[in-house]
């Protein structure tokens, strides 16, 4: 089976070029139901780690690029970042100012 041939039974199209033929088709609820899958789980708390390293603690640029992060979140990020700090799994950067440990 030739490349067209391959393309027309996969995409059904025989155009290779054609990009609506490789479009996904994603819906409102797709996103409404990875967002509640993602949040307030470990990889949740994985992921804002590594964007708290990768932007050297800038909440700004954290909640910019956490997934499905919205205004009303960010406490509840900050506090999980803090208490990543306090036990020492992560570095305090100066731009997360806010950071405080309770002993």
């Amino acid at each position: 089976m030739g490349l067209m041939d391959q393309c027309e039974a996969l995409y059904k199209t025989s155009n290779p070029y054609d990009e609506t033929a490789f479009s996904l088709q994603i819906t409102q609820q797709d996103i409404l139901n990875f967002e509640k899958s993602d949040k307030n789980c470990e990889d949740e708390k994985h992921d804002l780690m590594r964007v708290y390293v990768e932007h050297k603690g800038d909440m700004d640029r954290i909640m910019e690029n956490v997934l499905c992060a919205t205004l009303e979140d960010e406490t509840q990020i900050r506090a999980i970042l803090e208490s990543a700090i306090c036990s020492k799994g992560l570095q305090v950067h100066k731009a997360f100012t806010n950071a405080r440990c309770v002993n």
